[in-house]
């Protein structure tokens, strides 16, 4: 089973040009994506929410993903948000049940999309597929091996003490979040979404 964990903060202080509704709708394109791109796949889609959301919104977003786990970083700064988000759900009980029934765990961040260039099959599922731009990492989309979770999870400590000094993108780069052995960064990741704070179309 493939796990597809979407981080997102649709309520959210950090500066952006859509409104929480315009926001709930880019994130359901996040999960049709998925559904449409990983047809014949079993997957596991988990929505990691950062704030609170009513019961009519729960009940939307319900209908597309298979489990939602809360945890409010709505006082954090935006990467120090991002890796409480995955902190938080990757030591919950929830995904430590479910984890050996995992082959992969993607993350892709809420509101962009995967689009027709994106193929799930062109790695090798053992390998850790993550964009870079010299010594940045893209955190846009990532996918690695269910079996280096725990890899994974102790290096996200690491990252998560230097955010107060630079983004998470320089620091999952700097950290090596990633066994190096299994590291593949492609050029094109089949990535699309709007950056908040301009609505600038960001293609990955």
């Amino acid at each position: 089973m493939h796990l597809f964990v979407v981080t997102s903060v649709i309520y959210t202080y950090q500066a952006s040009v859509f409104s929480p509704m315009k926001r709930l709708e880019q994130l359901i394109n996040t999960f049709d994506s998925i559904y449409s791109k990983m047809q014949g796949q079993q997957i596991y889609i988990v929505l990691i929410e950062g704030s609170m959301l009513s019961r009519g919104e729960i009940k939307v977003l319900s209908k597309y993903v298979n489990y939602i786990h809360f945890t409010n970083v709505l006082n954090f700064p935006k990467s120090m948000g991002e890796a409480s988000l995955l902190k938080s759900y990757f030591t919950s009980n929830h995904f430590q049940q479910l984890k050996p029934n995992l082959q992969t765990i993607s993350k892709i961040s809420g509101r962009y999309y995967l689009t027709e260039e994106f193929n799930f099959n062109r790695y090798p599922l053992e390998s850790s597929v993550i964009k870079t731009y010299d010594d940045v990492y893209d955190t846009r989309y990532y996918r690695f091996n269910a079996s280096n979770a725990d890899f994974f999870i102790s290096k996200l400590d690491d990252v998560m003490k230097t955010l107060d000094r630079e983004d998470i993108e320089h620091s999952f780069y700097r950290n090596q979040i990633f066994p190096k052995h299994t590291l593949i960064h492609p050029n094109t990741l089949g990535v699309e979404g709007q950056i908040a704070p301009s609505g600038a179309v960001q293609k990955d």
